[in-house]
């Protein structure tokens, strides 16, 4: 097992107080890990308090102690130590941060290549998921994996792989989740809830965006758009996005898929790479980060503003073979 993991549930096990903070517009991965590793660290009986800056979508609420997370940095603060997950760099943490500021002692759980390292312990694996390391973070602290936090940490290993299919799993992912399984997690109900299921809003906003796709270098992007007035009319929430950008990379001879769309006053874009592509580095002269086949950024200005800052992002990334 790795030294960094032994010396976190060392700290761990010594703390008087954990916040468990999951990053800024939260997933499956940064929520499961939490979720598990709050409920690992309840078992042990230590206060826990699960800190958040977004709300957690209606999707992920059936996760076990997913109702318990807040926006409320007061009893954070009363914590003695912090633990970061999945957040590639301090500004995933949002309003969080402040915790860091206030000189909190920090530990960092996750598995961006993109993270530099902060905080007073940092743990960045190579692994598919920030699950699969609190996954053996878990074992380090000596608790045995029950049915919710198998639950927890199953859901962070499926979502964040898109169903086991991305680069990046290994066997030791596929183990994980087999004892995830044999202690007793419901991965049908979890599978069909993150990749069956859709509201009817989200439903007429995938048709939306499928209308509005546009092919891009040769028929090697696709590009997807909603704005505020279609995301309004169809009654649907940045929440009803997540996955449609799938649609674009899934076409044939499509190497780079992205989905424009309204969030907080700007536009969030989402990324996919098929093939030989990736789209970290696109990402990231974007404003954002992720990985080589998943990433996000963001843009500015009117919608086709946007548009041309995405398409100059990939050619200055020379994303496209």
């Amino acid at each position: 097992m790795n030294q960094t993991i032994r010396e976190m549930a060392q700290c761990l096990l010594m703390a008087t107080g954990v916040t468990v903070v999951a990053h800024i517009a939260p997933d499956g991965d940064t929520l499961g890990a939490s979720c598990a590793l709050a409920l690992a660290l309840e078992r042990l009986h230590k206060p826990v308090v699960r800190y958040c800056a977004d709300r957690v979508p209606a999707r992920l609420a059936f996760l076990p102690g997913a109702d318990a997370f807040t926006a409320n940095l007061d009893a954070a603060m009363k914590s003695d130590w912090v633990v970061a997950v999945d957040c590639a760099a301090p500004d995933r943490m949002g309003a969080g941060r402040a915790l860091m500021e206030a000189g909190k002692r920090v530990m960092v759980l996750d598995h961006h290549g993109s993270n530099r390292g902060f905080g007073d312990l940092c743990y960045v694996s190579g692994a598919s998921s920030a699950s699969e390391p609190a996954f053996d973070l878990l074992d380090a602290l000596g608790v045995e994996l029950d049915a919710q936090m198998a639950d927890c940490l199953y859901t962070g290993m499926v979502t964040d792989t898109g169903r086991f299919g991305f680069p990046g799993v290994t066997g030791d992912t596929l183990r994980r989740a087999a004892q995830t399984l044999e202690a007793g997690a419901h991965y049908v109900q979890i599978c069909r809830s993150q990749f069956q299921r859709r509201s009817l809003a989200a439903t007429r906003l995938l048709g939306a965006a499928i209308s509005s796709l546009e092919l891009h270098f040769e028929g090697k992007m696709a590009l997807m758009s909603v704005t505020p007035e279609i995301m309004a009319g169809c009654g649907g929430s940045i929440e009803d996005m997540e996955g449609i950008v799938n649609y674009a990379s899934e076409i044939i001879g499509v190497e780079i898929g992205a989905m424009i769309y309204p969030a907080s006053g700007r536009w969030k874009v989402s990324l996919r790479a098929a093939e030989t592509a990736r789209v970290d580095g696109v990402a990231g002269l974007l404003g954002g980060g992720g990985h080589a086949k998943a990433a996000g950024g963001r843009a500015h200005g009117t919608l086709e503003e946007a548009k041309r800052q995405v398409l100059d992002a990939v050619q200055e990334a020379k994303a496209l073979s």
